[in-house]
C-alpha cells in the first residue's frame, strides 16, 4: 500500500482542453503545461493520467518527455469508446498513444468506456495478457462510473487496475464495501473526481438550476471545514488521500499554482478517523443527480 505522500497522481485533462464547471482559467499554453509537468516530476509526482479523449494531453506530455528526457514515469492512458470489442482497434489505439507520448512502455492502459464490461468475459484475460506483453503495458484496467460497474469488474477478475469516481459527496464504494473488495482482489485503485469536477467549490449563485439541491450539502461541507480549520480543498483532498484502500488519487490542475497547492496539501497531517466517519455519515445519501456529472443539466 502506498504511503499517503505517494498517492498523488497528476490528471492531465486540463492540459489538453478546458475542463470542469469551476474552470476559470482554461487550457494552459504549451510552455505553462511543460512547467506544470516539470514541477510535478521534481516534487515526486511521477504518475500521469491521460487519454486520447483529453484533447492535446498526450501530445503535451510527449513533447515534455522529449524535451526533458525524463525517465521512470508511470504513464496511464485509455482506449476510447468502440462499437465492438475489436482487438485490432485496441492495438491501433495503444500504438497511437505510444507514438504521441513518444514512449514504448506504459504503466497502465484503461478502457475509457465502461460499456465494454457488457462484452467482456473471464476468457478475455488471455488476449489481454498477450496485449500487455506485446505493447509493454504493466497493467490493463478500466475507468468506471458506478458501483454496478465495480461489481462487474470484480466478477470478471481480468483487470489489474480500476479508476473510480470518489469524493466527500460520493463515498458509495466505501460504504458498500466495494473498495475493500477491490483491494482484496489485488486490483489497484485509482480515484478521480476528488473535487466532483469543481462542484464542491461553487457558491449558490454559481450553481446550475439542476444542482440547487446540492446547496445544503455544500453548506454542511463548509461548516465541517471551518470547524476543523481546513479549506474545502484540504478537507476534500485529505478525505480521499487518507483512505487506506486508495492507491492513487488523480488530481488535475489548470495552473502551476494549483499544482503547488495540491503538493502542499499532500504533505498535511492525516485526518482523524472521527472526521472521516463524520463526513461519511453527513454525505451518505446524496442523490445521484448531484454526485453523477453525467446527470447534470444546464
Amino acid at each position: 500500500m502506498n504511503s499517503t505522500q505517494k498517492k498523488l497522481a497528476l490528471g492531465t485533462v486540463q492540459l489538453g482542453q478546458a475542463y470542469g464547471i469551476a474552470n476559470r482559467i482554461g487550457q494552459p499554453d504549451k510552455q505553462k503545461a511543460a512547467e506544470i509537468l516539470k514541477y510535478a516530476v521534481e516534487n515526486g509526482v511521477t504518475t500521469f493520467d491521460t487519454a486520447p479523449g483529453y484533447g492535446q494531453s498526450e501530445e503535451v506530455i510527449g513533447s515534455f518527455l522529449k524535451q526533458e528526457m525524463v525517465e521512470s514515469l508511470n504513464i496511464i492512458t485509455k482506449i476510447p469508446s468502440m462499437q465492438e470489442n475489436n482487438i485490432e482497434d485496441i492495438e491501433n489505439s495503444i500504438r497511437a498513444s505510444q507514438k504521441k507520448l513518444g514512449i514504448e512502455k506504459l504503466y497502465g492502459v484503461l478502457f475509457h468506456d465502461a460499456s465494454v464490461l457488457d462484452k467482456l468475459t473471464k476468457e478475455d484475460s488471455e488476449w489481454i495478457d498477450r496485449l500487455k506483453a506485446k505493447y509493454r503495458v504493466n497493467k490493463m484496467g478500466i475507468s468506471v462510473y458506478s458501483p454496478e460497474h465495480v461489481k462487474r469488474v470484480l466478477e470478471l477478475g481480468i483487470f489489474d487496475i480500476i479508476q473510480v469516481p470518489m469524493n466527500v459527496f460520493d463515498a458509495r464504494l466505501i460504504n458498500n464495501g466495494l473498495l475493500k473488495d477491490l483491494n482484496s482482489a489485488k486490483i489497484e485503485i485509482h480515484v478521480r473526481s476528488v473535487y466532483l469536477q469543481g462542484l464542491l467549490f461553487l457558491e449558490e449563485r454559481d450553481l446550475l438550476p439542476s444542482l440547487i439541491e446540492a446547496l445544503p450539502y455544500l453548506k454542511r461541507l463548509k461548516e465541517i471545514a471551518a470547524r476543523e480549520k481546513l479549506t474545502i480543498s484540504e478537507l476534500a483532498f485529505l478525505f480521499i488521500r487518507d483512505n487506506f484502500y486508495v492507491d492513487k488519487m488523480i488530481v488535475g490542475c489548470e495552473s502551476l499554482e494549483q499544482l503547488k497547492e495540491n503538493i502542499r496539501m499532500n504533505e498535511l497531517p492525516k485526518l482523524s478517523s472521527s472526521i472521516m466517519d463524520e463526513m461519511n455519515i453527513s454525505f451518505r445519501d446524496i442523490p445521484e443527480k448531484i454526485i453523477n456529472p453525467s446527470k447534470w443539466r444546464d
